[in-house]
């Protein structure tokens, strides 16, 4: 357990410091800003950085014990900083596991992005086929139908509507491998 800290030198701290003692297991510091918080907690975390040459951590029986300080380093170390102020992470979850989250939440935005792009494309090229296929439903129904229905009554039985010729035509020039002959030979 520390048994003083004696602090001169180092940020708000004059030559002439200060002798910190009466600690116990557990310590909580505070004090308005500027008072030295933050350089007593990076003290304890880091008695032999050389920013602390002139401070001194006396531990009981001379041995020194492994500190937890919990402060602002800490936390950036740690956890970084969240988009809140005072707002972090905490349990398994290190700075790295934090940083990889919010790339894939970039990620995320950007395929969503590009998923509503291709959602527009497609709708687009959907309205550009319906408007193709109606077109060509009008064409072949004039162009086809109604200038031979006379002739190829037969033919052209159950085939009433512009929908049901237009699939027989397709279904036919698909399947039909006859060579074609021209309407007088018919």
């Amino acid at each position: 357990m520390i048994q003083s800290i004696s602090i001169h030198n180092v940020a708000s701290f004059d030559p002439s410091g200060v002798q910190i003692t009466d600690f116990k297991k557990v310590n909580f510091i505070y004090g308005a800003n500027g008072s030295g918080k933050t350089t007593i907690s990076n003290l304890v975390a880091s008695p032999n950085s050389d920013d602390y040459k002139k401070c001194t951590i006396s531990w009981q029986n001379g041995i020194p014990l492994k500190t937890l300080v919990y402060n602002k380093q800490f936390r950036d170390i740690n956890f970084g900083r969240g988009k809140i102020e005072g707002v972090f992470t905490l349990g398994q979850a290190t700075k790295a596991d934090i940083e990889r989250i919010k790339q894939k939440q970039e990620e995320l935005v950007g395929l969503k992005a590009e998923g509503i792009k291709r959602r527009e494309t497609q709708k687009k090229q959907e309205e550009k086929n319906t408007s193709l296929e109606s077109m060509f439903k009008e064409e072949v129904w004039k162009k086809i139908y109604k200038i031979y229905e006379i002739h190829f009554k037969e033919a052209f039985k159950g085939l009433i509507t512009k929908e049901r010729f237009k699939q027989k035509l397709l279904l036919e020039y698909e399947a039909n491998k006859s060579p074609l002959l021209a309407i007088d030979t018919l």
